[in-house]
């Protein structure tokens, strides 16, 4: 079976709706895409009318029509985990060999995480600087489901209003925001304290034409803290600790290359 995609976007919608329908009618044929110069074959003939052009035409886009696989293989959930786990050893260094394997099943659960009741955060944490918490992050940005960039400097606002749309907040250097402003901190562990659970909500008053209405956030969502010092009692009761330290000079790791 071989199809005829129309020029643009409505072309690939008219492919995606006929390969859905014959995945449903389980159909064991072989599927192609091809295109035409004109709009479909009639226009062609239209064009060229009977004649050994037309012919060509249509047996030069059938010789490059490309094959449709309409049931491609899915990935098993532990070759994902383990892909991701052997990414990980290989530019970071850990110094328990189970939490490169940890963080993945973290991370894939990111991508689903509205379908549990609690999510704890994972917290990052090291005795000095220069631990690879803030290479992980980077390489987290890529990995979890809609995840911000590494941010450091965050209001409470920011937290919720992220949380709200469902982004996994990858924090950096906690404890510099405790050092420069402890109100702000504050705000921001209070919205921390509860967001690891589904449901957990803030209310805000914002102004409309007839006074003020309350305005609700959700705070549920997955979230990456990344820190020296430690975290309040509640707040490390809702995260997975990963600790990190420094990397010997008899132990190596590959660089990492964003791009």
């Amino acid at each position: 079976l071989i199809l005829v995609k129309e020029p643009g976007k409505g072309g690939a919608t008219f492919i995606e709706k006929i390969t859905a329908g014959l995945k449903a009618a389980n159909y064991q044929g072989t599927v192609k895409v091809s295109s035409l110069s004109e709009k479909d074959p009639r226009d062609l003939w239209l064009k060229c009318g009977q004649t050994q052009s037309f012919k060509d035409q249509m047996g030069a886009a059938a010789g490059k029509a490309e094959v449709v696989n309409l049931y491609p293989v899915i990935p098993q959930t532990a070759d994902l985990i383990f892909k991701i786990s052997e990414l990980l050893s290989r530019h970071v260094f850990f110094k328990d060999e189970r939490m490169p394997i940890l963080i993945a099943t973290w991370v894939l659960g990111s991508h689903l995480y509205d379908v549990f009741m609690y999510y704890g955060y994972l917290w990052l944490n090291s005795p000095v600087k220069r631990c690879g918490k803030s290479l992980l992050e980077d390489i987290l940005v890529y990995l979890c489901f809609q995840a911000t960039s590494r941010v450091s400097n965050l209001t409470e606002s920011v937290v919720f209003h992220l949380a709200h749309r469902g982004k996994t907040l990858i924090v950096d250097e906690l404890e510099s925001l405790r050092k420069q402003d402890k109100d702000k901190y504050g705000a921001i562990m209070s919205v921390l304290n509860t967001g690891f659970q589904a449901g957990s909500k803030v209310y805000r008053m914002h102004r409309t034409e007839t006074g003020f209405e309350e305005q609700e956030f959700n705070t549920f969502c997955p979230k990456v803290l990344a820190g020296i010092n430690q975290l309040n009692d509640t707040i490390e009761d809702r995260c997975i600790k990963v600790g990190m330290v420094r990397i010997s000079p008899t132990e190596h790791v590959e660089r990492f290359n964003i791009r």
